[in-house]
């Protein structure tokens, strides 16, 4: 597996290199593409058991910085849509935080509460996300409905 820059495409270092001199941040674009390596992540997403099977090949690849696991599409394609939860698929983000771990990358996960969170750093989780965007819309939306009806 090859090393994961910041994409070489041209396009892109024409658009920085733009950006930065229109800034007034004159440099060549070697320095600040190297720069810019050095500062962006890469993540690897862990959604299929075929992709837990090649954990540690992945992150072995230079460049990869975190393993992220998305536990309800790996539950999908091992036949167990809706059962994120399930002892198959913690068994199997434990491959990834092992691999990880193995290659001294960071593992990371999305939890819907804050004791789920608890429990998968226990686990050596250390890239944690929490809740999403369409909870949190909801749950404005259902304040602002319960305010708009007369309540509090």
């Amino acid at each position: 597996m090859l090393p994961v820059p910041l994409p070489p495409e041209r396009y892109i270092e024409d658009l920085v290199f733009l950006l930065v001199a229109r800034l007034g941040k004159q440099q060549t674009r070697e320095p600040y593409m190297r720069k810019c390596d050095d500062q962006v992540i890469c993540i690897a997403q862990f959604e299929s058991r075929a992709a837990v099977e090649q954990a540690d090949a992945i992150m072995a690849v230079d460049g990869i910085d975190i393993a992220i696991v998305g536990r309800g599409d790996l539950a999908h394609d091992i036949g167990l849509p809706g059962k994120a939860s399930s002892d198959e698929v913690t068994a199997l983000v434990d491959r990834v935080i092992a691999a990880a771990r193995r290659n001294n990358k960071v593992a990371g996960i999305l939890v819907a509460t804050p004791e789920e969170g608890r429990t998968w750093a226990d686990k050596g989780m250390r890239f944690l996300t929490y809740g999403n965007e369409i909870k949190f819309l909801m749950a404005t939306y259902a304040k602002g409905l319960e305010i708009i009806r007369g309540g509090k």
